[in-house]
């Protein structure tokens, strides 16, 4: 708003009628930014008096490479059309044909001849740059998003360059530019992959999970907040999470859905102690991890990892300027009971195991069913494991087979302990009765089972019984 007014006093003479008019759309103008305008005042007056972190750094070295990247996140997409078409405008406001006109002196509303009044149209989007530059010289406040009032006139621009072209061409051009939006419309350019981490965790997601979140930066955790307590199936409470912050600012605190219930920024024994007690006995627990933690984040892992195992892990690395690599890990609680149930063959042996449902089934439903395996040597060949439901004859209805944890077992470490987690659906038309529900271990290449033994080395048959599921 203020380059408009700044241009329009510039080059357009003095006429009372149209210097009215203009006050009057300007007046319209601010008005429309009203509501976004008085809460930017109010954090750089209040909330962040020294200006936005994150702004683009006002020096005169980064001046090109802060040009380059706002027009990075601005340009239109194809890219080649949108600097073909920002190209022609800005060549074609030098000798635009319609300026050329002879005008009466009345009716010419610019100080200038017509040569200089062509240059009215680029005078607009320089002076937003110039300005938003220079107010960020005193103030951090330039970013992509603050920076977005500058379209309007770069529309004009790509509308001058247009215009310039064939009919025909210009119905091409817009539709190239109009059909990527069906599939590939970028909604808005985020800085981590926060969706990506929300879509990990929800299909494993347990109401009451701790979720550690460890990132050096403040501002970092502002979004990750807000997803997992808005975006998962069930809300997350704010008690919940445990946050490890390398620097404190109170300003941007004050940014997350809730002031942090549980804050350390380093590793004192209070510190050490409150995140015992915020574990306590959850059965699993969510890592998310930024730019590699926080710098003393050790001691909180080593507490972690005392009594948790990582079964599952998946990272994001850089992808834009600001995108920090991010990296979430999913850890279960270690068994109290460990302790070989069954060996099968000489290497592979079943520490424990837990049906999380309750014994009384219904057809169709389905079952989740967890036993943890370790290997006192490196397997000889990638073995399968069957999770088998039989009739009391023997014969099975329903089975659940694969690589033991999801992973080919000539990946193991010998001595490290792995969580398989699988579901067992119970047949729409199984019959009431009792159903045994049988494991075992079996080569997949040639479908021979291992045999299995007790731990006092006494032969268990191929399957090993668990337990009996009932049916009424």
């Amino acid at each position: 708003l203020a380059a408009l007014a700044l241009v329009f006093v510039l080059f357009v003479r003095w006429q009372p009628g149209l210097y009215l008019r203009a006050l009057g759309l300007f007046m319209a103008i601010g008005l429309s930014f009203l509501g976004w305008l008085l809460p930017f005042l109010h954090s750089f007056l209040v909330t962040r008096p020294g200006g936005i972190d994150y702004a683009l750094e006002p020096s005169a070295t980064t001046l090109w490479d802060n040009l380059v990247f706002l027009y990075g996140q601005m340009n239109i997409r194809p890219a080649a059309l949108g600097q073909l078409i920002l190209l022609l405008a800005l060549t074609l406001a030098w000798g635009y044909h319609r300026a050329d006109r002879p005008h009466a002196a009345a009716a010419w509303p610019f100080r200038f001849p017509a040569i200089h009044a062509r240059l009215y149209i680029l005078a607009v989007p320089l002076a937003v740059l110039v300005l938003a530059f220079a107010a960020n010289s005193v103030i951090s406040s330039l970013t992509p998003r603050n920076l977005v009032v500058i379209l309007p006139s770069l529309a004009v621009l790509a509308a001058l360059g247009l215009r310039s072209l064939h009919w025909r061409a210009q119905v091409v051009i817009l539709l190239l530019i109009a059909l990527p939006f069906l599939s590939t419309f970028r909604a808005y350019v985020a800085n981590g992959p926060y969706r990506e981490i929300v879509a990990f965790m929800s299909p494993l997601y347990r109401p009451g999970d701790p979720v550690l979140v460890d990132a050096p930066l403040p501002w970092q955790h502002v979004p990750i907040a807000y997803y997992v307590r808005e975006r998962l199936p069930a809300r997350i409470p704010n008690e919940a999470l445990f946050h490890l912050m390398g620097v404190e600012n109170p300003a941007i605190l004050r940014n997350l859905p809730a002031l942090p219930v549980h804050l350390a920024q380093s590793n004192t024994p209070a510190a050490l102690a409150e995140f015992t007690a915020f574990l306590d006995s959850a059965e699993q627990v969510w890592h998310i991890e930024v730019e590699n933690g926080t710098g003393f984040n050790e001691a909180f892992l080593e507490q972690l990892t005392s009594r948790y195992l990582a079964v599952e892990q998946t990272d994001w690395g850089i992808r834009d300027r600001d995108y920090p690599p991010h990296s979430i890990t999913r850890f279960r609680r270690l068994p109290d009971d460990l302790a070989t149930l069954y060996s099968f063959g000489p290497d592979i042996h079943l520490q424990s195991w837990m049906l999380r449902d309750e014994v009384n089934i219904q057809p169709c439903q389905i079952i989740t069913f967890e036993s943890w395996w370790q290997t006192s040597a490196l397997p000889a060949e990638n073995y399968s494991l069957t999770l088998t439901l039989a009739r009391a004859d023997g014969v099975g209805i329903t089975r659940s087979d694969g690589s033991p944890a999801g992973l080919l077992m000539q990946q193991w470490q010998p001595g490290q302990l792995y969580l398989d987690e699988r579901q067992l659906e119970i047949p729409c038309d199984t019959l009431p009765g009792e159903y045994p529900l049988l494991l075992g271990v079996y080569n997949f290449a040639d479908g021979a089972a291992l045999p299995a033994a007790q731990p006092d080395g006494n032969p268990a048959g191929d399957l090993v019984y668990l337990t009996t599921l009932y049916l009424r």
